[in-house]
């Protein structure tokens, strides 16, 4: 079964389909997913986060501190699972403020 779409159109007549539920390449690919969607704010936010957990990683190797490695490894989990159930509501609300329009595609009527 195929996920449920969102069409939006801009004014220049470009055709984009975002998928409606969890994006897993928001999910595995953060920073770079976000760069190739023109999410600036978004990126911006998620480079900030990584090099936070990053130096919480470093920290907690530096005084080999396992509760300190878990917790990092706990806020990476919920932070990638922000990202993958958020990344498709950020990319439309990205593509609207761009000036794109919801797209209703026709479809036929079944008889």
């Amino acid at each position: 079964m195929k996920a449920p779409r969102i069409g939006f159109l801009d004014p220049g007549r470009d055709y984009v389909r975002v998928k409606v539920g969890f994006s897993w390449p928001a999910f595995f690919f953060g920073a770079m997913w976000a760069s190739a969607k023109k999410l600036w704010g978004a990126l911006f936010l998620m480079l900030l986060v990584e090099i936070g957990l990053y130096a919480l990683g470093a920290a907690a190797q530096a005084q080999r501190s396992m509760p300190l490695v878990l917790v990092q490894l706990a806020i990476q989990l919920a932070y990638a699972l922000a990202r993958g159930f958020f990344g498709n509501a950020w990319w439309r609300a990205s593509l609207r403020r761009r000036g794109y329009q919801v797209y209703v595609e026709k479809r036929d009527a079944v008889t």
